[in-house]
């Protein structure tokens, strides 16, 4: 029976039975419950699950899932400490969860749709942060809002498909909000020059 089949390592070979490859992913999901919002405790079994797991594994990813949220909490708890590096560590979370979506469920679906705008919304704050603080070069940022506007065209067009009335309305509202930020941004930089 292949639920019964050999699990092998693709680096080194080393075999183990599917029950301790079961016993692996619920000793990481049980982790990931357990330490709820806490990012020195997900960080470290972030770190644990990426040589357990392909980088790409659910619970690598859902690790990443978690840290963006703990670190954003924790951005809005203490709004004026390190908010640059919080969202360096978000959006490096954010690219990786956005590229295994891209590879698992590609196309106008609403998760696709979301991750598109969570990754626009940390790129667009992070952009602007090193811009204001003139540690982002202008043409860079161009290229960055040119970026984000087209993610948030595509997020808009994916969530376009999805029912009315839920909390997609929000994400659809912010989501345009931030697109004509991002539009204007952009047509104020090229008129400045």
């Amino acid at each position: 029976m292949i639920l019964n089949a050999m699990w092998y390592c693709g680096d080194c070979g080393e075999q183990k039975t599917s029950e301790a490859i079961k016993k692996l992913n619920q000793y990481f999901y049980a982790a990931v419950v357990e330490a709820g919002d806490d990012c020195m405790q997900l960080d470290g079994l972030l770190e644990k699950a990426v040589k357990m797991f392909h980088p790409s594994h659910y619970i690598a990813t859902l690790l990443r899932i978690r840290l963006n949220s703990a670190f954003m909490k924790l951005g809005y708890r203490n709004p004026d400490k390190a908010e640059i590096e919080l969202l360096m560590r978000r959006k490096e979370f954010l690219d990786e969860v956005h590229q295994v979506i891209e590879n698992v469920e590609p196309g106008l679906t609403q998760r696709r749709g979301l991750s598109l705008f969570e990754r626009a919304i940390c790129h667009l704050q992070l952009g602007r942060e090193l811009y204001d603080n003139k540690k982002f070069p202008q043409a860079d940022f161009v290229k960055l809002l040119e970026t984000v506007i087209r993610d948030l065209d595509d997020c808009l067009e994916c969530l376009e498909h999805y029912s009315v009335g839920s909390y997609l309305d929000d994400v659809n509202f912010k989501a345009g909000a931030a697109r004509d930020d991002a539009e204007q941004w952009l047509s104020q930089i090229v008129d400045d020059n």
